[in-house]
């Protein structure tokens, strides 16, 4: 049992019928910055908030403080987010805004991943 399981990996795409090469893929390419849980999480919970201190998205996402900072940086490189620091109180205090540019990257990104069904 176990050769035939392992023969399956040795084949090559030409060996399956309904996989014909010479046509292009019917599936739209999916943003790789918006294809990670974390990035998607956010991008999804700004769309509909528009604005979120960074202590709301921490407790939305379960993720760690460095994670967070770490994968909302990426998104703000790309545009997607508006990061501003403040001061309130004397607490530090920062609210990420979602940009046209990420509504529409994440618009995009439905659209590509409704192709897959």
């Amino acid at each position: 049992m176990r050769g035939k399981f392992l023969s399956f990996l040795n084949k090559k795409k030409t060996d399956f019928p309904f996989i014909d090469p010479t046509k292009p893929m019917l599936f739209k390419k999916l943003n790789p910055l918006l294809h990670n849980e974390l990035r998607l999480s956010l991008v999804s919970y700004l769309v509909t908030k528009t604005t979120a201190r960074f202590s709301e998205l921490k407790e939305v996402t379960h993720a760690s403080a460095g994670n967070l900072s770490v994968q909302i940086k990426k998104l703000e490189e790309e545009r997607y987010f508006t990061v501003h620091k403040s001061f309130e109180n004397n607490y530090p205090r920062t609210d990420i805004t979602i940009t046209q540019e990420g509504i529409e990257a994440f618009k995009e990104y439905q659209s590509a991943l409704k192709s897959y069904f």
